[in-house]
């Protein structure tokens, strides 16, 4: 058993949700899979994130290939660079600051692994999650660990130490979350979502509804009353008037140079979103991939 001494560290980690939810998921599909081998086993992921100095912000991870062959881990070191490096080309300032695993407390076998890891990167952390659900358990059940080399029995040992964390999440990340919470959330009373950013997302589009039903009604009577198929009454076409006139002047150059930039702001927004989407999807297929040749090529040399 690698247990984790009282010494705590020096170092100010920074965990943000986007690691939490990857590792739920991570796990959920474990459990839930249907190969009889992974399923309920334990899971691996990589830690990425920003360091500078003793301050770490972990702000993203994903899954690791991890198997064991005649007794013995075998960490897909392949598949880690390769997706290391689709990292440094969306962020460039991302670095692969550690590693997870699913567990209760540190074992032998998460120390092997830990030394593996720290032949790809430096001092890295371990962050171990508890999936087991304790009732009355009010605080995370996660722990994060560091390695140290320290001398017992004047042999110089690697053991792990408690590594204090703080949860920390941007207003983008709230955004996200409270999405991905009460987005799939029904209100019974009133048949929709209950999520405050859809009601008001849903409030926008009424307003611009009632807008546009307006402004056609005003423009019907206004031609009616031009063809000569209504009377003319004077005094709303003069209310109608005052009402044009109070409006902003939208044929201005000004304005459609402002109009254009935001415009075309908004579509180059669009774009890296669409990229974005589809890089994430073609990195998740090569992984996919990538996952079948090595089971392929393990199964020739089992039968070989």
């Amino acid at each position: 058993m690698a247990a984790a001494t009282m010494r705590e560290s020096e170092r100010n980690v920074y965990l943000h949700p986007l690691v939490f939810l990857n590792m739920c998921d991570h796990f959920t599909r474990q459990l839930n899979s249907a190969d009889s081998e992974r399923k309920g086993q334990k899971v691996y992921g990589a830690l990425f994130g920003v360091q500078n100095g003793l301050e770490a912000h972990i702000y993203d991870s994903f899954e690791l290939i991890y198997t064991s062959e005649l007794g013995e881990g075998v960490l897909d070191t392949e598949h880690l660079n390769t997706k290391k490096n689709q990292f440094s080309q969306v962020f460039p300032d991302y670095e692969l600051l550690g590693w997870y695993a699913t567990g209760k407390d540190p074992t032998e076998d998460d120390m092997l692994f830990h030394k593996k890891i720290c032949e790809v990167t430096e001092s890295p952390f371990f962050l171990l999650f508890e999936p087991k659900i304790v009732p009355g358990l009010k605080e995370l059940p996660i722990s994060l660990f560091e390695s140290v080399l320290q001398v017992m029995n004047d042999v110089p040992t690697m053991t792990f130490v408690d590594v204090p964390y703080k949860i920390e999440t941007a207003e983008s990340e709230l955004v996200t979350i409270d999405t991905m919470r009460d987005g799939d959330v029904f209100d019974e009373a009133n048949g929709g979502p209950s999520s405050g950013l859809i009601v008001h997302l849903q409030n926008l589009r009424n307003s611009i509804l009632m807008l546009r039903k307006r402004v056609d009604a005003i423009k019907t009577y206004v031609d009616k009353s031009k063809n000569g198929e209504i009377e003319k009454n004077h005094e709303m076409l003069r209310q109608i008037s005052g009402l044009c006139n109070q409006l902003p002047i939208a044929n201005s150059e000004t304005f459609k140079e402002h109009f254009f930039m935001e415009y075309n702001d908004t579509l180059l927004l669009t774009y890296l979103a669409s990229i974005m989407k589809g890089a994430a999807a073609m990195g998740d297929i090569m992984g996919k991939i990538s996952m079948g040749r090595n089971n392929k090529n393990k199964s020739k040399r089992v039968e070989s």
